[in-house]
């Protein structure tokens, strides 16, 4: 079956489902204008959970069921193009039960799991997260929560959660927040490394763990090796990507202050690696200088904060400097 008379089987199928009997079923066609004129603001909602723009554009083909809950519009969406591989992959029989399942996969128990955190600037991304749900770090820095659709596919499918999905769930925004750091601390474990040994992009997951909990201990912190404070070290997790997100994970700004024996110095400038530096003579005036330097090299997509933070042993706390 060719991509184009997959797309037309599809909406046929869907319409014939029962379940769907007071549901609207939408196929969105890459690149066609929006006849009905009512469903502009459905594509500019659906823009901006994957893209964070609202925009009018349909880049790609988009399956769409829309319906009325407690006088809210609610909706789901699937690209047609990943639909299309998993049919050729499962065929009819795996396909429609899977697009029911998330149909009716809206309690908070059964998209728990799912939940995730991911560490963006919040000045560069105000307007995107207006209706978003996020933690607050000083005044540049929001963990904000997304809902991975499919884990076995890019960063797209991963989305933003907006505020109606989360009241919908009836749980409290603290509660939901704690449990998508809890899954994203289990999905990617902490990485701690010395600055000079991480030159290459990709690791093994096992190496450099630092947490009693996590395994055996693959990296050997020395506090009192001069060369080794001077370098400083870096921390992610094991996927890297957004790595920065480690250091809110429960135990892991203490464990660190207990490897290195005293306070130290935190820079995020990235949303992939976290800059640590223990609290040494003019360490904070090298730290700048480090960060002005990097900072030239780095994304805007991809800057996380240009401010340098202290972490408290005594207090337990991270101060913005």
């Amino acid at each position: 079956m060719t991509y184009e008379e997959f797309k037309k089987e599809l909406y046929r199928n869907i319409s014939q489902l029962g379940i769907l009997k007071y549901k609207e079923i939408i196929m969105f066609e890459k690149r066609k204008n929006l006849v009905d004129r009512r469903n502009v603001d459905l594509i500019k909602e659906i823009n901006y959970c994957r893209y964070g723009m609202r925009s009018i554009l349909i880049d790609e083909d988009l399956l769409c069921i829309v319906w009325s809950e407690h006088g809210k519009r609610r909706y789901k969406f699937w690209s047609v193009a990943e639909l299309y591989k998993d049919y050729l992959r499962t065929g009819w029989n795996d396909l429609i039960p899977e697009i029911i399942s998330k149909l009716e996969n809206d309690s908070y128990d059964k998209n728990r799991e799912r939940l995730i955190l991911r560490p963006v600037n919040y000045v560069n991304h105000t307007e995107e997260l207006l209706n978003c749900v996020f933690w607050g770090i000083g005044d540049s820095i929001a963990l904000v929560l997304y809902d991975v659709i499919r884990e076995d596919r890019a960063e797209n499918y991963m989305v933003k959660v907006n505020r109606e999905m989360m009241e919908s769930w009836g749980v409290s925004e603290y509660s939901v927040l704690w449990d998508a750091l809890l899954n994203t601390k289990k999905r990617m474990p902490p990485r701690l490394f010395h600055a000079e040994g991480l030159k290459r992009y990709w690791f093994q997951g096992e190496e450099g763990v630092f947490m009693p909990d996590d395994g055996e201990i693959s990296i050997q912190v020395n506090g009192n090796n001069r060369e080794e404070r001077a370098n400083g070290y870096r921390l992610t997790t094991s996927l890297r990507f957004g790595g920065a997100i480690a250091l809110f994970y429960p135990g892991v700004k203490e464990q660190i202050g207990n490897l290195l024996g005293s306070d130290y110095y935190v820079g995020l400038l990235h949303t992939d690696e976290v800059m640590i530096y223990p609290v040494v003579n003019r360490a904070t005036e090298c730290l700048r200088k480090r960060i002005r330097k990097a900072s030239l090299f780095v994304d805007d997509k991809y800057m996380l904060s240009s401010s340098i933070f202290r972490y408290s042993v005594a207090r337990n706390e991270l101060i913005e400097i």
